[in-house]
């Protein structure tokens, strides 16, 4: 519960403008975390949290692999 929490919150926070390095010392204060890294913890890498980047990402990749196509 406390992980869906945090991200939610993160995820609010971008979506409000907010840059994410801003709203760990206060998320870290609200969970009682006695340091931010406990908090970093759940900025794991999220296509809600960063849709530029996984797009860009796709971009970057779609020429790198061959597409595969399996059939049965």
């Amino acid at each position: 519960m406390r992980h869906v929490f945090a991200f939610k919150s993160f995820a609010k926070a971008e979506r409000e403008g907010r840059h994410l390095d801003d709203a760990v010392p206060f998320l870290s204060v609200y969970l009682g975390h006695a340091g931010i890294n406990e908090t970093a913890k759940y900025l794991k890498f999220s296509n809600e949290l960063f849709p530029e980047s996984i797009d860009s990402f796709g971009r970057f990749m779609s020429d790198l692999l061959p597409e595969v196509d399996y059939e049965e």
